[in-house]
């Protein structure tokens, strides 16, 4: 299986090639090409949970004492223009 990683295109390589190239890869390349696919984009989803988890501590934080006593708005219902 090295071998295969060793001599087989990158993803961003593959970005960057003609179909006709893709489609000439042998099938293990693609299935593994396929598996580095999904891995980045669980990857790129972890990320943005992480920066979105940060962008609500930043911007949440002081709303939190109101919410438990309800006298404010959520913030994104307070974004919305929405009445809760």
């Amino acid at each position: 299986m090295d071998a295969l990683r060793t001599n087989r295109p990158t993803l961003d390589a593959l970005r960057h090639m003609p179909v006709s190239d893709v489609i000439a890869l042998p099938a293990e390349h693609l299935a593994l090409l396929q598996t580095d696919a999904r891995e980045a984009l669980d990857a790129a989803k972890r990320m943005q949970d992480w920066i979105e988890a940060a962008i609500a501590l930043r911007y949440d934080r002081g709303m939190a004492p109101l919410r438990a006593c309800g006298c404010a708005r959520s913030s994104r219902s307070a974004r919305r223009g929405v009445q809760d």
